[in-house]
């Protein structure tokens, strides 16, 4: 997600989906979402707008590293 509220300006609370997807996966909940192209959309939008995408797992990467995951 980019983050942010238009009615709460600079609130808390809000959870990036990519966090909220990496999570549930290392919880060993099934979402059905490839996190790598998630990632790569938010990477992609934030570019687009010119703005940082607030998201935690896109800048510190995936744990365990892509080429050792099932």
């Amino acid at each position: 997600g980019i983050g942010g509220c238009p009615f709460a300006p600079r609130a808390t609370g809000n959870v990036p989906t990519e966090d909220l997807v990496y999570m549930l996966n290392r919880m060993g909940i099934e979402t059905g979402i490839n996190i790598d192209k998630l990632i790569a959309a938010g990477d992609w939008i934030g570019e687009q707008l010119g703005h940082a995408i607030p998201a935690m797992i896109g800048k510190a990467g995936l744990f365990p590293p892509t080429e050792l995951r099932a």
